[in-house]
């Protein structure tokens, strides 16, 4: 099947051998007949459709108006259906091999009529193909709709089970709720929908619906909570308690809250949040096991007012591994043999207020930090 467009100019046409639309446009065209159901639009100018057999191989059917123009309805009635099926507009000309019929000359001889074609529906399409996950069943996911060529009522039929759909009407709606991170690799699931009309003529094509991740959100209690996410990008809260957080895969956020807590970010790039100076006491501290540079995971620090100094909510100012100074607000980081120690001062005493412990000897910079 394909679908070609002219210009204004006097062009020649040959179909596929499936179900073609030629639109011609401009000038005085040429569309070979090439098999299938094909639609041919003329438009302007004087067109030409040449027809491999003679007048009496087909089925004829022709029409002129002087404001709608010519139309023509062509079936081959040879065992090879060589031209197919052809229905034209603004196509002037019809030529076979043993002459011609002019459909834009209402003198012309008039040819039998046959009885109307019954061709199948197309033009089947799915108005939305995404879903997200955790959706409830008899969620719509997108409206139907094909094109019958002789205007009849249409039905859509899902074909085989299990895939997780239904339709009810024109609609294509859910029968359970999919989990993005149980899917495995591909996130899509294929269906195949037929359109039928009443005759029993139909249409089928397969829909690639994709199914959208969300971001889950996974909160602890007061007690010590071992807390996983999933492949996506999750929202990981611990509140209180000595938790345990594991992110797993993609760009989680991971909030061990009050309580020492043992921090996991996984692969992707993870933003380990401390929201006060008591989410992490210098003899309570969180650690945070796999801290990764490469995948470009960050230490946010924003929600902390880092100087009680000064009025209103202050950034930290990064010090690198240089001593505090004694204004406040101020972070450092010490660097040992398998461990890495980040300090903040909010009072300007020069004593740490609050600590976090890396699990490994790492270089920092303030770029890893969101301050």
């Amino acid at each position: 099947m394909a679908i070609y467009f002219g210009t204004d100019f006097a062009e020649t046409f040959a179909g596929t051998g499936g179900d073609d639309s030629i639109f011609a446009e401009g000038g005085d065209d040429i569309i070979l007949a090439s098999g299938g159901a094909d639609k041919i639009d003329g438009g302007t100018g004087r067109d030409t459709l040449i027809l491999s057999g003679r007048k009496s191989d087909y089925s004829i059917v022709t029409s002129f108006d002087s404001y709608l123009g010519s139309s023509a309805v062509l079936r081959d009635l040879r065992a090879s259906f060589a031209d197919g099926i052809l229905i034209t507009g603004d196509v002037e000309i019809l030529q076979f091999a043993d002459g011609i019929i002019e459909v834009d000359k209402p003198s012309q001889p008039d040819f039998p009529t046959f009885p109307e074609l019954d061709l199948p529906p197309g033009f089947l399409a799915l108005s939305n193909e995404n879903i997200s996950e955790n959706m409830s069943v008899g969620t719509i996911v997108g409206t139907l709709s094909a094109i019958d060529p002789e205007g009849k009522a249409l039905t859509y039929h899902l074909n085989g089970t299990g895939s997780g759909f239904a339709i009810a009407g024109d609609k294509l709606v859910t029968t359970k709720a999919f989990d993005f991170e149980k899917m495995g690799f591909f996130k899509e699931i294929i269906i195949q929908i037929e359109v039928r009309d009443p005759s029993g003529q139909s249409t089928s094509q397969p829909f690639f619906i994709k199914i959208l991740d969300v971001v889950d959100q996974i909160t602890g209690s007061v007690r010590g909570d071992t807390l996983r996410g999933g492949s996506g990008a999750d929202v990981i809260s611990g509140l209180a308690g000595n938790d345990k957080l594991l992110a797993g895969e993609g760009a989680d956020q991971l909030i061990g809250g009050v309580g020492q807590d043992t921090l996991t970010g996984g692969i992707g790039a993870d933003r380990f949040i401390f929201q006060s100076i008591l989410d992490s006491k210098i003899k309570q501290m969180d650690m945070i096991t796999d801290f990764n540079l490469a995948q470009k995971d960050k230490i946010d620090l924003s929600l902390i007012d880092a100087n009680s100094k000064v009025q209103g909510d202050q950034s930290f100012v990064y010090l690198g591994s240089k001593a505090f100074t004694g204004k406040g607000g101020e972070l450092r980081f010490e660097k040992a043999k398998s461990d890495t120690y980040i300090y903040g001062d909010v009072n300007g005493d020069k004593k740490a207020d609050f600590a976090i412990q890396l699990d490994d000897a790492v270089a920092l910079s303030k770029g890893y930090f969101i301050l």
